[in-house]
């Protein structure tokens, strides 16, 4: 759903989410691989996952990346265990040594480790019909614990992890983005969906231009302590942006927490007052102020060029430094670059020449 509004250029996305976690259900992402830590790859799983919450209506306070190190690695799921409802890792599920994620789990929750017969057959069947012998290492691919379930992976060989005790569950997921992206669609967003109480996050962005990134944010200073709805500053390539959030048990609900804020006249100035008073003086060719530059602007020269376009009449006959365009081409043709003059000199060279070439030509046919 898109609502406008006159004020500026508004976005709205409802994110209507089913329903048994807690309303203010807390996640947080652990990114798991040494190849991320040196740069070798860039870690777009945690990306892929943060911008798929918000329409569970699930908040994201934490996200780490951990290399491949059974201490590191049982020092962060501990921590992320105690303060976080939904813990979701990636990676670390292959059937290499330095595959550790399932082992920092079984410390975690001190739970004792069994190869699950189903998964063991499937895995053996799944090499089978290619032809290939299964590894003796893969047979690690399919350990569970009691407190754990499988979660299917049809595009590779290492299943995921369902973990749930004590009211928080671990999310475990392969590594590699298109088996992590289908067992998200397809496996763990429908359950966590089914998991949260229904609830609406509604989500309005207001659009800035001709305003710096640190004037809005005094302008909104007063609201910027609110929790519901939560409002925040962010520069972008064309402009600053207002980010308003909104968790309600209904679209109503969610849309009058934001007109109540967007109507707090008296906490903050009015942007739209402001927003038309800067678009006055760039029209009139008054350069604003350096802090007010909007960011993704026209070039400092190319501002130049239009503003003195555009105070001379005539403006498509003349170019931007305001001499007409055909004088400019006329003037350009009367100015020949240099490699053209010399062109012309050769050429004038060979022609005097020519007469006296064509003469000792004639002479030595006539011997």
């Amino acid at each position: 759903m898109t609502e406008q509004k006159t004020l500026l250029p508004v976005s709205c996305c409802l994110f209507p989410v089913p329903a048994m976690l807690p309303f203010d259900m807390k996640a947080e992402i652990i990114s798991i691989g040494t190849e991320i830590l040196l740069g070798e790859i860039v870690d777009t799983n945690t990306q892929y996952v943060a911008s798929r919450l918000p329409a569970l209506g699930i908040d994201l306070y934490y996200t780490s990346v951990v290399g491949d190190n059974l201490g590191r690695l049982v020092e962060v799921i501990g921590r992320a265990w105690t303060r976080s409802d939904v813990v979701i890792t990636t990676g670390g599920l292959g059937p290499t040594e330095d595959d550790l994620t399932r082992e920092a789990i079984v410390q975690v929750l001190g739970e004792e480790p069994h190869v699950d017969p189903e998964l063991e057959r499937g895995l053996r069947e799944f090499f089978a019909r290619r032809g290939v012998q299964m590894p003796e290492s893969n047979v690690k691919q399919v350990t569970l614990i009691p407190s754990a379930r499988a979660i299917p992976n049809p595009r590779g060989t290492a299943p995921g992890w369902w973990v749930e005790r004590d009211g928080h569950v671990i999310v475990a997921m392969p590594g590699p983005p298109t088996e992590m992206r289908r067992m998200w669609e397809a496996e763990v967003a429908p359950e966590l969906a089914r998991r949260q109480p229904g609830a609406v996050l509604v989500v309005r962005t207001l659009k800035t231009t001709g305003l710096g990134e640190g004037t809005v944010d005094e302008m909104v200073s007063p609201l910027l302590k609110s929790s519901n709805p939560s409002i925040g500053v962010y520069a972008r390539a064309d402009g600053i942006q207002l980010r308003i959030a909104a968790k309600a048990a209904s679209v109503e609900d969610g849309r009058q927490l934001l007109g109540g804020m967007e109507r707090a006249r008296g906490r903050a100035p009015d942007l739209r007052r402001h927003h038309h008073r800067v678009e006055r003086k760039n029209a009139r060719g008054a350069r604003p102020h350096a802090a007010d530059r909007r960011p993704g602007g026209l070039p400092k020269v190319a501002r130049r060029r239009r503003r003195a376009a555009a105070a001379l009449p005539g403006r498509r006959d003349r170019n931007p430094q305001g001499e007409p365009r055909g004088q400019q081409c006329a003037q350009r043709r009367r100015r020949p670059d240099r490699a053209r003059r010399q062109l012309i000199c050769a050429r004038r060279q060979l022609l005097d020449i020519m007469p006296a070439l064509n003469k000792g030509t004639v002479a030595r046919r006539l011997r």
